[in-house]
């Protein structure tokens, strides 16, 4: 009976010990079943980060690059418009900076075969701002020179009308010649004028572009003007050796040293 008793005592403290066992593990494997899930948002918010500036930095770099090559094309524009300008009437000082603005450009050109979009898209950026300013000197430039033409012209127009049969001996011919001249170059006057009003709005509209192009006709056509109105075949020689600068730069070239 006692050994009875002995046994079924060691079966229970047997029993007692697996069940307690089992629910140590239990609570052991809840409780790391809980950290991984207390960890998990965590852990998903770092990976979140880490893609979102992944996908960032690629979007940055897709928009770097398309910014990069719109103000290539651009620049290269303005370079080879301001190569002439500035070649015929450029200062020293602006043709030293027309050099390194090209020197710029060619800069962040290279980058851009480099593929290295966000470095080129900022010198590009810059590069393109600082020719856009040495543009608008030239452009000055040229609405000053094409007003004073035009102001020329005006007078020029205003004496040959006051001049025409002063003295009442001229014949029927020689004042209706006059009148001719007179009338065409009146028109002429207005169109100069138009596209030099065009060059100046032009400018504040920030379309640099299309005021360099208004003002370099506005000048040629005051300065025909002035050959026309200059009397005599000497005259007119003298007109066109003063503005041969003008005449080659209208036809977009740079007028040889010494003209």
């Amino acid at each position: 009976m006692n050994d009875t008793f002995k046994k079924l005592n060691i079966v229970t403290l047997v029993a007692t010990l697996l069940i307690t066992s089992t629910n140590i593990l239990a609570q052991d494997k809840n409780a790391a079943a809980g950290d991984s899930t207390a960890k998990e948002p965590a852990q998903q918010s770092s990976d979140k980060k880490k893609e979102e500036k992944l996908y960032g930095s690629y979007l940055d770099t897709i928009h770097a690059k398309d910014n990069a090559l719109h103000n290539s094309q651009i620049n290269q524009k303005l370079l080879k418009k301001l190569k002439i300008a500035v070649g015929n009437f450029g200062t020293d000082a602006e043709n030293s900076n027309f050099k390194k603005l090209s020197d710029d450009y060619k800069d962040g050109i290279k980058d851009i075969y480099k593929r290295e979009f966000l470095v080129a898209d900022q010198k590009l950026t810059k590069n393109r701002k600082d020719i856009e300013n040495l543009y608008n000197s030239m452009i000055d430039q040229y609405t000053q020179k094409a007003g004073d033409l035009l102001s020329q012209c005006a007078d020029a127009l205003v004496e040959g009308e006051l001049s025409i049969n002063a003295d009442g001996t001229s014949t029927p011919e020689s004042v209706g010649d006059a009148l001719s001249l007179m009338q065409k170059n009146k028109f002429r006057l207005a169109i100069a004028y138009d596209q030099y009003n065009m060059g100046v709005q032009a400018q504040r509209d920030e379309n640099i572009y299309v005021a360099l192009a208004h003002l370099r006709y506005a000048k040629l056509q005051a300065i025909a003007i002035l050959e026309d109105m200059a009397g005599t075949e000497e005259n007119k020689n003298k007109i066109r050796d003063m503005y041969k600068k003008d005449f080659a730069d209208a036809e977009n070239r740079i007028a040889k040293s010494g003209t």
